[in-house]
């Protein structure tokens, strides 16, 4: 339906709920006015009884089996989306800041030049593969339980599953790594949210 007849479908609801109920210090609505809170479109609506009105769906880029992510989904996201666009410039330092303690001792054998660099950020790594077809596109399924979460990003030719692994730890989740899975492992992780 478009959106000047859904307005007026709920400004004629609300109208007459507030009639049937005695209240008259409703603000009036005329037909074909928005009243989305924060509208910024300037169009003017036309006749709502013209079949020759064109209904322009907003684009989807989500995949369409993926229901919309809970708050604790989104958080994992949101999470997972900042550590791979520190993945994607090679960022060790960021990486580190999203990881345990511990991960800071490890950072010399992570820095630019060294072999375990290339292996982890180099343009034929399996990492950066995925980060990279990724492009900070929508993120996938999060899986896991109270303590680990994996949040799918990209799956490869052969089916397996490009992963940021998440854990509980110090009080806030981390940053452990990034993962390469078969399907079921990555169902293995727990259900999920």
């Amino acid at each position: 339906m478009k959106k000047y007849g859904t307005t007026l479908v709920i400004a004629a609801a609300l109208s007459l709920s507030a009639a049937a109920c005695g209240a008259q210090d409703g603000v009036p609505v005329s037909p074909g006015a928005d009243t989305t809170v924060g509208s910024t479109d300037t169009t003017t609506t036309t006749d709502p009884t013209n079949p020759t009105d064109d209904v322009v769906e907003p684009a989807d880029t989500a995949e369409p089996t993926d229901p919309t992510p809970s708050a604790e989904a989104q958080a994992m996201q949101d999470l997972a989306r900042t550590a791979l666009i520190y993945w994607s410039v090679a960022d060790v330092e960021g990486l580190v800041s999203m990881a345990s303690e511990e991960a800071a001792e490890h950072k010399t054998e992570m820095a630019p030049g060294t072999q375990y660099h290339d292996f982890l950020f180099g343009p034929t790594s399996w990492q950066m593969t995925a980060v990279q077809a990724w492009n900070r596109g929508p993120l996938g399924a999060v899986r896991g339980d109270e303590g680990r979460r994996a949040v799918r990003f990209y799956t490869f030719d052969d089916g397996t599953v490009a992963a940021v692994d998440l854990y509980w730890g110090s009080g806030r989740w981390l940053f452990a790594n990034m993962v390469r899975l078969s399907q079921a492992s990555f169902e293995a992780y727990g259900p999920r949210l």
